[in-house]
């Protein structure tokens, strides 16, 4: 029953840890770091096995043969043949550790030849040669077959060219090679490419998928199968594993990651990370049936199986609650996970340290750096955070609902257009909560303006800073993300925006306007807020096309009878007008003035959305639109990319805070 319990837990650890590589005990004999296997010659009474000079031989080393010999009065009997110790590869590699005919197979683990169905000599060794010495006349000898003489044990001839594990070692490199040969041209083309390459190559598609992230994810898979399907399936499963999970651990970073080299958003880098992490798990459950179904309950033999099962249940706690939990709980739990992979890392290190092998080594270091590259730079990220004097905290109360306008001192605190911080907040969550930067008067100010929703953090904040509060201690960590605005080979941009979805285009026109060598912009802006409106109107008024700009306001309530439509900022009025003709109409005049190709920037409940991009679609004329929509999602979703919510009462992960980046898209991704 211990056995049995012994081998389910095994189980457990190798089907979903994200990195199980082959399972290798602390010190697998026939892979030897500093002395070579030995092979213990047997006891048999009355008789001794013997070397070419006739000494009598005790051990022997892989390879090596002795001549089974009995005691005057006794008959020799058993296989007849020499006894020979398994062959091994040359140290300190393992080069043929695999094979039938070698030590791994007879031998198994240990530091001598004696596991896997008796000891060397014994008849579960036939092929290896056994004896015993009976004596004469004895009962014993009764129908058994006497030795008219001793067969030379015959070495089974090494195989020519590479053998097996030097295929996978190989396979190995040239894989991680391709990886980095194709990760290397991305970057030069992220840094290089312009005009029409640039529209096509980062164009996003369904689910916001470029181009360029649907050939990435296509060679990453590639390269996985291409690992799978190298020699020895369950070593060669195990590869694809740990390099999937050090692709995995790779795209996570906050800065310094492989997304800043590919001239990538974070938020894009994101997606890669959930995409690629799926992908490991199903490998971690190939690899772990395959291990099984060749090794069975041998796998009881190894403690590093046994750690297997922690490293799943973190890891599985990390991801599988994803759609189903607020924000805060999620990040907690899913760097809980990050425990998990440094279980798993412990394995891989064991195994590089048992096997020295080119694959084996080259894995396990690539997880390692991988994971303290991701250590040091969150670390780098805490430490380096923004020095928060919050100089206002203003809550605004409206019949549509409360805003909170943060205006903040963060000395040498500098951020491009478009970018977003962590808020940490100790007294609101024990996890830090992204929100886009705005620009403040002075050169230390940074601005925050998030709509409060009923629950959750911005709740919280709302009744930490009212009036009678005093504001608590802040930090801002950042700035993140790279901006889809100014886009490569756009020649205007345009804004179709949606309440407090109007944060990022308060740093983001004047940078598309900049782009358009001074082109004012076109927005569409549909709120409900007076105050939102009165604080986003010095922003935006230098950078706007008047004339092709459209503001309204609706479902304001008493707030219509208080100020006319000629007393508001940007000429907004009350009402509400279809998106989809404005967009034509702003086309239209595009293609008047030569525009061949132009961005609509979206941000913003999914009505306004849906609208905008379908206009775009019908675009005639020779205007070609790009669509970039902000994604109001904390978490992955298996649903659409905009939530499906209103904006006054939001569900876990929709509609949170002034703008969601966790999960939102660059364009050019």
């Amino acid at each position: 029953m211990a056995e049995r319990a012994a081998a389910v837990a095994a189980i457990l650890g190798a089907v979903l840890v994200q990195v199980p590589l082959i399972h290798s005990p602390a010190r697998a004999a026939w892979c030897w770091p500093s002395e070579p296997p030995v092979c213990t010659v047997p006891t048999v009474a009355n008789g001794k096995c013997v070397d070419a000079s006739n000494a009598t031989v005790t051990t022997m080393t892989p390879e090596q043969t002795c001549t089974p010999v009995c005691d005057d009065g006794f008959a020799l009997v058993g296989s007849c043949t020499q006894l020979q110790c398994p062959r091994s590869g040359a140290p300190p590699g393992c080069l043929q550790d695999l094979e039938d005919e070698t030590w791994w197979n007879p031998c198994g683990w240990g530091d001598v030849c004696i596991n896997n169905g008796g000891d060397l000599g014994s008849t579960a060794w036939e092929r290896f040669g056994h004896y015993r010495c009976l004596a004469e006349g004895s009962a014993e000898l009764v129908g058994v077959s006497r030795c008219d003489g001793v067969a030379t044990a015959t070495v089974p001839p090494a195989a020519e060219g590479l053998s097996e594990a030097e295929v996978l070692d190989f396979g190995t490199l040239g894989i991680l090679a391709f990886l980095l040969l194709v990760g290397l041209v991305g970057a030069v083309i992220a840094c290089t490419a312009s005009g029409g390459l640039a529209r096509c190559w980062f164009r996003p598609g369904p689910m916001q998928w470029s181009p360029a992230n649907s050939f990435g994810i296509l060679a990453v898979l590639i390269a996985l199968v291409a690992a799978c399907l190298l020699p020895q399936a369950m070593r060669s499963t195990g590869i694809a594993v740990g390099i999937a999970a050090m692709l995995t651990i790779a795209w996570s970073y906050f800065k310094g990651g492989v997304h800043d080299v590919m001239g990538m958003t974070r938020e894009a880098a994101w997606r890669i990370h959930t995409t690629i992490g799926t992908l490991t798990l199903i490998l971690g459950v190939v690899h772990g049936a395959v291990a099984i179904a060749k090794k069975g309950e041998d796998v009881r033999q190894n403690i590093f199986w046994v750690l297997g099962i922690p490293a799943a249940l973190l890891m599985i706690l990390g991801v599988v609650p994803a759609p189903f939990v607020h924000y805060d709980k999620f990040k907690i739990l899913h760097f809980i996970s990050m425990l998990g992979y440094i279980v798993a890392i412990i394995h891989m290190m064991d195994h590089a340290v048992s096997l020295q092998t080119i694959a084996s080594i080259a894995v396990a270091a690539g997880n390692g750096v991988a994971l303290l590259a991701f250590i040091l730079q969150k670390v780098y990220t805490k430490a380096s955070h923004g020095k928060v004097t919050v100089k206002k905290a203003e809550l605004v109360n409206e019949s549509c609902g409360q805003h909170l306008f943060l205006t903040m001192s963060v000395p040498n605190f500098k951020f491009r257009p478009g970018q977003w911080g962590h808020l940490a907040v100790g007294k609101a969550s024990k996890v830090p909560h992204p929100f886009t930067l705005i620009p403040g008067e002075a050169s230390d100010e940074v601005r925050i303006f998030m709509k409060i929703n009923r629950s959750g953090f911005t709740s919280k904040m709302a009744k930490l800073c009212s009036p009678d509060a005093t504001p608590p201690t802040m930090k801002l960590e950042g700035p993140y993300g790279s901006p889809s605005v100014p886009a490569p080979g756009m020649e205007r941009t345009v804004f179709v925006l949606g309440g407090v979805g109007i944060t990022p285009g308060l740093s983001l026109a004047k940078a598309a306007a900049e782009a358009a060598s001074g082109t004012k912009v076109a927005l569409f802006w549909a709120l409900r807020s007076l105050e939102l409106l009165d604080r986003a109107a010095p922003l935006l008024e230098p950078h706007l096309d008047a004339e092709n700009s459209v503001v309204r306001l609706n479902g304001a309530g008493t707030q219509e009878s208080q100020r006319g439509d000629g007393d508001m900022p940007l000429k907004a009025k009350y009402g509400s007008e279809d998106v989809g003709a404005w967009l034509e109409a702003v086309g239209s005049q595009y293609v008047k003035s030569g525009v061949k190709h132009a961005m609509v920037f979206i941000c913003g409940p999914p009505g306004l959305a849906e609208s905008a991009k379908a206009a775009a679609k019908r675009s005639a004329g020779g205007l070609s639109w790009h669509v970039h929509v902000e994604e109001f999602l904390f978490l992955p979703s298996m649903g659409p990319c905009v939530g499906k919510t209103s904006q006054t009462a939001p569900t876990p992960g929709r509609w949170v805070m002034a703008l969601i980046v966790s999960w939102k898209n660059g364009f050019r991704v």
